[in-house]
């Protein structure tokens, strides 16, 4: 872990934006401290990790309140100084300032363990969290981790893993059947990035294949590929299966240089009522 001078946090945050900075919501799982048995920070690090990898990034700060905010202490009596307790309720209403700035990622955590009886969406300050996650503006500076396996094997080469989805349609099942479990673990996704990753229009056919069974989908990042026009007309035949897609971002690509393709994708996304800000070229 890494701890910045505030005037460099701050620099590199000017510099690198949402890229650098991130807040997490989340429920405390306990009073006297909210992950006692880590249930949360395992997704955490997998989440960051990819978060880096992302981005391109070495480091990541993170704004988390447990250890962003003074603390009573573990004892539950308050050891705090006056001056820690003043900083403290001077900071604490700053975390919804970052909860809804578009230059800074938030990273929603609302799952809990199974012998939780409090959900996230049945407390007071997870609630105010989501309300000011929901009205900032930006793009893909909000996400959203539920059900999600945090041991599955990370997307290395983007190459290989189509290789493997096309073993998976092949007839010889023994052989597909060590790759189905990857392949169904990111049909359960809510969010999806493959930005960057030289896919093309081939690649992006086998992708939308995938596609038809991600039924929770809402956020697909496909910046900075090399799809182009028949890669259009793969996505054109998804999206209205797509049911809760909100979000398919395709700047970057060679399609965006073609009116006619966009105006195809537009012409779908609409048709199906997405959002209109949710196509972004």
């Amino acid at each position: 872990m890494q701890m910045w001078d505030p005037e460099e946090a701050v620099s590199l945050w000017k510099k690198l934006g949402k890229c650098f900075l991130c807040v997490v919501s989340y429920p405390w799982l306990s009073s006297k401290h909210p992950d006692p048995n880590g249930f949360h920070l395992v997704r955490l690090v997998r989440i960051l990790n990819e978060y880096k990898r992302l981005w391109g990034t070495k480091e990541v700060a993170v704004i988390l309140d447990f250890c962003s905010l003074w603390q009573k202490g573990p004892s539950g009596r308050d050891i705090r100084s006056e001056d820690q307790k003043f900083q403290f309720q001077h900071a604490l209403p700053q975390m919804c300032v970052a909860m809804g700035h578009k230059g800074i990622t938030a990273i929603r955590l609302p799952d809990v363990p199974w012998d939780e009886p409090q959900l996230y969406d049945h407390r007071g300050w997870t609630l105010v969290d989501s309300i000011a996650m929901d009205c900032r503006g930006g793009d893909w500076n909000c996400w959203t981790f539920s059900n999600f396996d945090h041991d599955m094997p990370a997307l290395d080469n983007p190459h290989s893993y189509f290789k493997g989805l096309e073993a998976t349609k092949a007839e010889d099942t023994a052989a597909a059947a060590p790759l189905q479990g990857g392949t169904r673990a990111h049909c359960h996704q809510t969010a999806l990035a493959f930005c960057g990753s030289k896919l093309l229009d081939s690649d992006a056919k086998i992708l939308c294949e995938v596609f038809d069974d991600c039924h929770h989908l809402e956020t697909l990042d496909l910046s900075r590929n090399l799809i182009g026009d028949e890669g259009v007309s793969e996505l054109a035949r998804v999206i209205p299966k797509l049911k809760k897609l909100r979000q398919l971002v395709l700047r970057g690509n060679p399609l965006c240089k073609s009116r006619d393709a966009r105006e195809k994708l537009r012409i779908v996304w609409q048709l199906f009522m997405k959002p209109q800000s949710g196509l972004v070229f």
